[in-house]
């Protein structure tokens, strides 16, 4: 477990440049797949800092996968020396991210059967639901038992299928691509998840050899299923959350923020970038350079209002990061996430510190800071990601240090966390210690 402190820089440069990395989202959904081909798949723009690759990573290697880091952000990944198997992993083992349950959609049909214990990731509620994964399996052929610590899954018989998602799940729909892609058979997936990542799956399995159709207008994939995969050489898009994440810092901390290796369309943020404009932010995208600068130097933030939820929308993930950045508006501010409307862990922590944030049946009330000598350095604890760089960005605005516990989660998805900090906050790891 990671704990780290937290206070205010003395000064801040005026202008910082922060080079975006791939994407912690769509990275680990792509590991799991390329276990799919049966040649090698080499990924580019690799976050290989992030702790939840190195999870995914073990998870790989202990399933007989060459994982192979050629440098800081090349990847290769070989599958020559997966066996035929029952697939059987401790829930010790997937724990180490969520992304584990990944094993079902791209090990299942090779495996024939798979036995896992159930995925980790972040904890904001009791359990990361994965039902539509599990009903969606069922109705493309395999059967599920359920036990108290881990979960059997059998390949059972191919069949074609229509399978309709009672909420856009992401992972789910990620799952169940993977799992339709290899076979004979033709799967229509009704209202899908049309974020980012699912988009660079698709695009990934098509170029590895892939049958699939995407309509994102009807919210329908359909897969053509084929006999076998060649891997191919695939470069990650940008991290959004990560991107945004910096660009709300800009706000929050009054400076300039550039960021680098934007390698996808505008449109990936496009919600995010348009509650900027909405709160008056100024910004300026170079496509040349692939890069946007966001002027936080001399801005004046109006209050907003945010509702979270699935693509294109404004993404979940950055409800915790706008909460903060809203913080240093002139006007009160709303967030309601449709999503995850229990993510709100973030607003008691800062709350032990006095920040006037509080929470109306599901709807988040922010009032702007009014005097920050009346706010006081706290002890904080985090169940998530976001929460915990949200904890962060609070924790960093006064002289006095705050302290974050359980902060291993905030290492899961930002690469190159402490150096990349360190423009904004004075930031000390205090201790880095396996939990019992």
């Amino acid at each position: 477990m990671k704990t780290v402190r937290v206070r205010k820089l003395d000064k801040i440069a005026d202008e910082i440049t922060i080079n975006i990395s791939g994407a912690k989202n769509a990275l680990l959904h792509l590991i799991f797949a390329s276990l799919i081909p049966e040649t090698e798949t080499t990924f580019l723009n690799v976050p290989t800092t992030l702790l939840d690759y190195k999870g995914a990573k073990e998870i790989l290697e202990s399933i007989g996968a060459k994982v192979k880091e050629k440098s800081k952000d090349i990847v290769c990944i070989n599958t020559k020396g997966i066996d035929t198997n029952t697939l059987e992993l401790s829930e010790e083992l997937t724990s180490k991210t969520r992304c584990s349950l990944m094993l079902l959609g791209s090990m299942l049909k090779k495996k024939g059967k798979v036995k896992i214990g159930f995925p980790g990731g972040c904890s904001f509620s009791d359990k990361r639901p994965f039902d539509i994964h599990l009903q969606g399996l069922e109705e493309l052929g395999a059967e599920v038992k359920l036990a108290d610590d881990h979960m059997i899954v059998a390949y059972k018989e191919e069949k074609d299928a229509v399978f309709k998602m009672g909420f856009p799940s992401v992972g789910a729909t990620m799952n169940l691509v993977m799992y339709a892609v290899i076979g004979s058979s033709k799967v229509v997936l009704e209202n899908v998840a049309l974020e980012p990542e699912v988009v660079t799956l698709i695009d990934y399995l098509n170029k590895c050899g892939a049958k699939i159709d995407f309509d994102s207008d009807a919210r329908v994939i359909t897969i053509h299923g084929v006999a076998k995969l060649k891997g191919c050489e695939f470069e990650i898009i940008f991290d959004r959350i990560q991107a945004m994440t910096y660009a709300a810092m800009a706000y929050l901390y009054k400076t300039n923020v550039t960021i680098t290796n934007i390698n996808a369309e505008l449109y990936n943020i496009q919600k995010p970038l348009d509650k900027l404009i909405a709160a008056n932010a100024k910004w300026e995208h170079n496509p040349e350079t692939r890069s946007i600068k966001f002027f936080g130097k001399d801005s004046e933030l109006n209050g907003v209002d945010i509702i979270a939820a699935p693509f294109p929308h404004f993404p979940t993930d950055l409800q915790p990061i706008y909460a903060m950045m809203l913080l240093m508006a002139k006007d009160p501010s709303t967030i309601q996430d449709t999503v995850y409307p229990e993510r709100i862990n973030y607003v008691y922590q800062i709350r032990k510190m006095g920040f006037d944030v509080s929470i109306d049946n599901n709807l988040i009330r922010i009032n702007p800071i009014k005097n920050l000598e009346e706010v006081r350095a706290a002890i904080m604890s985090v169940k998530d990601l976001r929460a915990g760089m949200a904890c962060l960005m609070a924790g960093s605005l006064l002289e006095d240090f705050s302290t974050i516990n359980n902060a291993h989660q905030i290492f899961r998805g930002y690469n190159d966390l402490v150096e990349n900090m360190s423009n904004f906050m004075q930031i000390e790891l205090v201790a880095d210690q396996e939990s019992d």
